[in-house]
């Protein structure tokens, strides 16, 4: 019984451990808090899990239960992008270094209205339809197919702006 369950657990854990992370740490906006909260949600799955009828719910239980814990801890307002070192890119940063990549598209998600951006995010890289980010925020499809849709209009319009001033910039 034990070992079956444990076994239970390690399959629903396995499959989506990954992205647990990186929605918590979108969430958080900090690594460690993050990283809490994820191991909160895992205890209490592993509390629950007895109750878990459906396996293919599993996956939007868990995130469920991972909003749960962020509300439960009272990071509030969410960080919608975790800072590093994006602060300290100069002009004379190498344009086409990854680093500088990943701070344009940590900017261009920052100025998203946070329900906008927890949409997109949940389906770029979690990989959620909209009827399950609908069921997950208790809110129509329409509404998270109107969000995504607005996100990446926003996040596309920034980036070709982002990429026509780094452009500019490594021709200089």
């Amino acid at each position: 019984m034990r070992k079956s369950r444990h076994a239970k657990f390690q399959l629903l854990v396995d499959g989506c451990a990954t992205d647990l992370y990186r929605y918590a740490a979108w969430l958080t906006g900090d690594p460690a808090v993050a990283e809490d909260i994820v191991q909160d949600t895992y205890l209490r799955a592993w509390r629950a899990l007895d109750g878990l009828k459906a396996v293919k719910a599993s996956r939007y239980w868990l995130f469920t239960l991972l909003r749960r814990e962020h509300v439960r801890h009272r990071v509030l307002p969410p960080a919608r992008v975790a800072q590093t070192n994006c602060e300290t890119m100069t002009a004379d940063t190498n344009p086409f270094d990854p680093n500088v990549e990943v701070c344009v598209v940590r900017r261009a998600l920052s100025v998203l209205p946070p329900d906008e951006c927890e949409a997109l995010i949940l389906q770029v890289i979690t990989g959620f339809s909209c009827d399950e980010i609908a069921t997950l925020l208790g809110i129509r499809v329409s509404a998270v197919t109107t969000r995504v849709a607005r996100a990446r209009r926003q996040v596309r319009d920034s980036l070709s702006g982002a990429t026509t001033s780094r452009s500019t910039t490594a021709r200089a």
